[in-house]
């Protein structure tokens, strides 16, 4: 898979101190986000240890998860761009203070929007957070507009995996292109569960990777 390398030998030594790495845990910490501290923790991590040069984000209500990668590439001191896809944002002034040297904002629906935010990544999509539609028809769309516009090794996250329907979605995704897709399954091992109207219960929250291969597998590559 073809994402680059980075070599750090040079500077080995002093790493830490130039990149302060904890310096960004008030960030993922606070970041207006419905995201549990496992789920903040691993986006921020993947999104820092695999430096984007473009994500894209389906979802972004108030700019949380955003701002938790926007921390990691600071902390890099990276150049990735960002672009979010929200119909109604409500994105306080100070976090797209933070946002906004880096991130494209656009108003719209998910999968007819992703054109146009690709199209402000320069390239194709390195890394993906989709967050959006929570139902099963909604989710598979996401899962199957990004196909198009996704780099050869390039990660995708989704997130709510614990609902039904989510899960489902990725399921049938992964089905329909069973030969450009490894399946990482649940990273996160958080959730949580709220009672309904009804008196019932629903579990939400969880964080599923999959890694994309623009090549086709063959099916000797992936297995029984």
């Amino acid at each position: 898979m073809s994402l680059p390398t980075y070599d750090i030998t040079s500077g080995y030594a002093d790493y830490f101190e130039r990149h302060r790495l904890f310096d960004a845990l008030p960030t993922i910490g606070y970041a207006p986000v419905k995201m549990a501290p496992a789920e903040r923790l691993l986006l921020w991590s993947l999104a820092y240890s695999t430096r984007p040069r473009s994500y894209l984000e389906i979802g972004s209500l108030e700019g949380g998860s955003a701002l938790i990668v926007a921390s990691a590439l600071d902390t890099l001191g990276a150049s990735g761009r960002l672009a979010l896809i929200e119909p109604s944002p409500r994105i306080a002034p100070a976090v797209w203070t933070r946002l906004a040297p880096r991130t494209t904002l656009v108003r719209g629906f998910s999968p007819a929007a992703i054109p146009e935010a690709v199209a402000s990544l320069g390239g194709p999509v390195e890394l993906a957070f989709v967050d959006g539609d929570h139902g099963f028809a909604g989710a598979l769309a996401d899962g199957e507009g990004l196909l198009p516009y996704l780099a050869d090794g390039a990660y995708v996250l989704f997130h709510d995996c614990h609902l039904p329907a989510v899960a489902r979605a990725i399921d049938d995704l992964l089905a329909r292109h069973s030969t450009r897709w490894v399946d990482a399954g649940i990273v996160t091992r958080e959730v949580t569960r709220e009672r309904t109207a009804g008196g019932g219960e629903i579990t939400w929250g969880g964080l599923r990777l999959l890694r994309h291969r623009s090549a086709a597998l063959s099916r000797d590559e992936i297995g029984p």
